[in-house]
């Protein structure tokens, strides 16, 4: 930590997904304990997402300030087009301004590393750095460096190099073998101790008052390597666990050490923020076994009731050992892809209502509205009846193998979410039983169907994301209210006295507007993820 100034700064360190569950354990036992310390001499409190959009909609809410139905996003950057049935990604232009521009507009000085689903804005004050090491291209397609001013490209790849992932997304990297999986691991490591070099780079460097430095990586990790450890999960497997360890904790400690880089570079006059998006837990889904479901509601049952041949193909690829499927990789490789079912059947166009992806938590139902979409098929009248009759006959659908419920909560969008854009939301949101796997469901109208679709992440996001929070301008310590994603936007603008921004939430109570600074101990970096555990708060 060095010597401030007088002029109030807040650092936000956003983790995009990283278990609440696993941070609260690794604070305890040791390995985290530069949060640890952030904990232990500020407070926090878990963050409230909007519900059944979870995963979508969290970083949209975040630097908009906004809740779905009062701006179109909720699914990242993506869209359904009612005029062709296909998806879309949203260009700049086409989103509301995140918090920082419209803070920026008056004179904020800003510093921005790889802000989730955002592109390069050109016209900020300040710095900023886009697609250096994401988890989904700003454009959507593929990761393209971007930086304002544009001469900081170079400096970026002169310090740290290029995204050590390879520029590519992480499901693309889906690993198999022990050997994948070794190789998969350490370029997430290598990613996090130079997203770290970076950070602290830009935050010793040049004037800002507000600085977002966000962290991907536990959120690839998360989807590719959590069944490792987990010997609840179908895809455990000992050979694997015996192979690599903990790889989740590996990647956590990386993390606290990144952390605490960056609390070695900002100064004694900067509040620190670490903003845990949402959570990360199994993979258990029904999102694109819903759209088949409903069009058995709608057409009556499908004439294949079990499992298809293709279906009991995949399975036993996967069951398979990894090293059994390691050697076998190039008889498979001619079929790649052909045994995989759409995830979504298409001609939507001519059905009355179908899946429109929403997340793996949660799915979404667009009905075939005349009026809205293109070839719309429900009359304007008939559209409560049947979002009702839709609702309800979702609730008869059982998972076969457990004999519970395949839904938790069934809600109608437009009577939990309101505004000018509620129409590009989904009409109907599906919140998935994830207590154990769904791989054959069953009611009376639908008869039995399988889970064709093809996921190859064994790890998925929970709801509920966390905030932790210490330094000069945070006013209390220990456990907090709850707080919604929306909440943030105006708690930056008013902690650093910037009143105008457009948002739908209220500024946090414990961050008080810095006229002044307070003394404040600072939490003291730790280096060394194997110092001993550090006390923690009641």
């Amino acid at each position: 930590m060095k010597k401030g100034g007088t002029v109030p700064k807040m650092l936000i360190v956003g983790v995009d997904a990283g278990s609440v569950d696993l941070f609260e354990r690794w604070m305890s036992t040791g390995d985290m304990p530069n949060l640890a310390a952030m904990k232990q001499s500020g407070c926090w409190g878990r963050v409230v997402n909007p519900y059944a959009l979870e995963a979508g909609a969290v970083w949209p809410v975040f630097h908009a300030g906004l809740r779905p139905g009062n701006f179109r996003q909720y699914d990242g950057r993506r869209y359904f087009d009612p005029g062709d049935y296909e998806t879309r990604w949203y260009e700049a232009e086409q989103t509301p301004p995140p918090f920082w521009r419209q803070l920026s507009d008056q004179g904020l000085d800003c510093l921005l590393l790889d802000p989730p689903y955002m592109h390069a804005d050109p016209a900020i004050r300040g710095r900023m750095v886009v697609d250096w090491g994401g988890h989904v291209p700003a454009n959507g397609q593929q990761f393209r460096l971007r930086t304002v001013p544009e001469s900081l490209r170079d400096e970026v790849l002169a310090q740290v190099g290029p995204d050590p992932v390879g520029g590519v997304m992480c499901d693309d990297l889906s690993p198999e073998s022990i050997e994948d999986y070794r190789e998969f691991l350490g370029r997430y490591l290598t990613r996090i101790e130079k997203r770290g070099e970076l950070a602290s780079r830009l935050l010793s460097e040049g004037d800002w008052q507000f600085a977002l430095i966000a962290s991907m990586d536990l959120h690839c990790t998360g989807h590719h390597l959590w069944h490792v450890n987990d010997r609840s999960h179908p895809d455990y497997r000992p050979e694997l666990e015996a192979a690599l360890g903990e790889p989740l904790r590996d990647c956590y400690r990386a993390f606290d050490r990144s952390l605490g880089r960056m609390l070695e570079a900002v100064d004694d006059d900067t509040t620190v923020l670490l903003f845990g998006s949402h959570g990360m837990g199994p993979q258990y889904t029904g999102t694109g076994l819903l759209d088949r479901i409903l069009l058995a509601l709608d057409r009556g049952r499908p004439a294949m009731r079990a499992r298809s041949l293709k279906t009991k193909l995949r399975t036993f690829w996967r069951r398979m050992p990894v090293e059994w499927r390691a050697r076998l990789r190039h008889v498979r490789k001619p079929f790649s892809g052909k045994l995989h079912a759409p995830r979504f059947l298409g001609d939507h166009a001519n059905r009355r209502f179908f899946e429109v992806y929403a997340n793996n938590a949660s799915g979404g139902i667009r009905i075939n509205l005349k009026g809205r979409e293109c070839h719309g098929q429900v009359e304007p009248q008939d559209y409560e009846a049947l979002v009702k009759q839709i609702c309800e006959q979702l609730r008869e659908v059982v998972n076969v193998d457990t004999g519970e419920p395949l839904v938790d909560d069934v809600i109608v969008t437009r009577e939990h979410y309101h505004g000018d854009h509620v129409h590009a939301l989904p009409d109907v949101l599906v919140r998935w039983n994830r207590r154990a796997p769904i791989r054959l469901v069953r009611s009376e109208r639908i008869g039995t169907i399988a889970q064709e679709a093809v996921d190859n992440r064994t790890g998925d996001h929970t709801p509920d994301g966390i905030f932790y929070a210490c330094g000069p301008g945070v006013s209390a310590t220990g456990p907090q209210p709850d707080v919604r994603a929306e909440d943030f936007a105006p708690t930056v603008a008013r902690f650093l006295g910037f009143d105008e921004v457009v948002t739908d939430g209220v500024p946090i109570a414990v961050f008080e507007p810095q006229t002044s600074q307070p003394e404040q101990q600072w939490p003291r970096y730790v280096g060394d993820a194997q110092a001993e555990p550090v006390a923690m708060s009641a």
